[in-house]
């Protein structure tokens, strides 16, 4: 028996979520710790469809900013930020491409409705981390600077700056070479 904030048990598959960080995993491939450094986990579940991908969410530490959730593939370790209406899908649920999700509709955390949607939106991120076995705290370096938590203005802004930016480094190289 095992005390937990979150998770679920999945045929041979015991997921267990800690209040902060971390998420255990064990099944017959072994145990294996997913680390979300700077995290509240709130909720831990799996894709009706693909069991093999956790629906992770929860907020990060210390900020007022809306919740997240993180799909992530056991097989592969590929992780998507999932979005329904511009925001983290919090508390979903995915079959095919249809996602329930808890929609905020007040002030507070606890104010929110199930919203049904036909399609979500989703950005390959790099937030989590898995490791074999468990992790000293001393690993657990916050990389919520993800590319994946900008709104898709943001990230079009920095794909546009970086494309620029390539095309100057090009023009650079083509100019010296001609010197």
């Amino acid at each position: 028996m095992r005390i937990a904030r979150s998770g679920f048990v999945y045929k041979d598959r015991l997921a267990v979520g800690e209040f902060q960080d971390v998420v255990h995993v064990h099944d017959t491939s072994g145990d294996h710790t997913i680390e979300i450094p700077g995290a509240f986990i709130y909720r831990i579940a799996y894709r009706a469809d693909e069991p093999d991908k956790l629906l992770i969410s929860g907020d990060w530490i210390g900020e007022n900013e809306d919740t997240f959730t993180i799909e992530y593939d056991l097989r592969d370790d590929s992780q998507r930020s999932i979005e329904c209406d511009g925001r983290g899908a919090y508390g979903c649920t995915i079959y095919g491409d249809e996602i329930l999700y808890a929609e905020k509709t007040g002030k507070t955390f606890e104010e929110r409705r199930l919203k049904h949607h036909h399609g979500f939106h989703s950005v390959n991120c790099c937030m989590a981390h898995r490791h074999r076995g468990g992790i000293a705290a001393s690993l657990l370096n916050v990389t919520k600077s993800c590319n994946c938590r900008k709104s898709e203005k943001e990230r079009a802004a920095k794909s546009l700056v970086l494309s620029a930016a390539s095309i100057l480094s090009e023009e650079s190289k083509t100019n010296i070479e001609l010197l």
